[in-house]
């Protein structure tokens, strides 16, 4: 009689898949993460209700289109960081910049 339950072994397919999952979580909260830290949802609310109401000045709102798309490049950082196990995905250097000036807009609101 045997010890082992062959219907609880793992195949290095399923493993390697379970991997995957768990980085993807865990590269996507960091962007999450470094988007929130640069503007929280509410601020993020605010900046979008106030462009949408048209009450953003011409600066402003070239430094909104710039924060989107920003967060369009983080989004977009998110699949190589992903894909290659040896990525530190931790470091600010594989992280696109936040461009100049969004902070100061993101602090008016």
């Amino acid at each position: 009689m045997s010890n082992i339950n062959f219907g609880l072994v793992i195949t290095a397919e399923q493993k390697a898949a379970q991997i995957l999952i768990a980085r993807i979580e865990v590269v996507k909260a960091e962007c999450r993460q470094r988007i929130f830290a640069a503007a929280s949802q509410t601020t993020q609310m605010n900046l979008t209700a106030a462009s949408s109401a048209d009450r953003l000045s011409p600066e402003q709102k070239a430094m909104w289109a710039a924060a989107l798309q920003w967060v369009d490049d983080m989004r977009a950082a998110c699949p190589p960081l992903i894909t290659d196990p040896n990525a530190d995905y931790s470091l600010d250097s594989v992280w696109p910049a936040l461009p100049d000036g969004v902070a100061e807009l993101v602090a008016q609101f």
